[in-house]
């Protein structure tokens, strides 16, 4: 993909990936579909029912669950297949939305990451993060249905509200 400079703070110059405003809301439907698939939600099931000894176990926990989601459409978009990727992911989908939405940077940003990590803006979730669970607590009941499909994410058309 090219590169873009992105002014950071002041002078400070730093590249970012750009894509096209067709393949921007291409890698949207395929986060959507990546983290309702049954694959991330079975992920989350386990989530929640464990229990972690602090709030950084959790987290280490929660960053695994979503890369079981994000990792085929990183492996898709040519993006590094780590956290770091998922930072350029979150680059690219934040200069379209400033470009394409016409979004203050702060807000570009927000809406890039809440769509990186499953929670697409504007819409309703069937699930929800887990809020951290620590061993000496209850565990919080979760539904273990499954979700009625697990379409692939190199399927279906992409939502043009985005």
């Amino acid at each position: 993909p090219p590169l873009f400079p992105f002014p950071l703070r002041g002078s400070v110059l730093t590249a970012m990936v750009v894509i096209t405003a067709d393949r921007a809301r291409e890698l949207q439907a395929d986060l959507r579909r990546a983290f309702s698939a049954n694959v991330f939600q079975l992920r989350l099931l386990t989530l929640r029912q464990t229990r972690h000894a602090d709030r950084a176990s959790f987290l280490v926990a929660m960053r695994e669950t979503a890369m079981v989601a994000q990792l085929p459409v990183l492996r898709k978009y040519h993006f590094q297949e780590n956290a770091a990727g998922v930072g350029e992911m979150v680059s690219a989908l934040t200069a379209h939305f400033m470009r394409e939405k016409g979004m203050n940077p702060r807000e570009a940003a927000g809406r890039a990451k809440a769509l990186s990590v499953g929670m697409a803006s504007g819409r309703s979730q069937a699930w929800r993060w887990p809020e951290t669970e620590l061993s000496s607590r209850a565990i919080e009941t979760a539904s273990t249905a499954v979700p009625a499909s697990d379409d692939s994410i190199s399927e279906g058309s992409a939502d043009d509200d985005f």
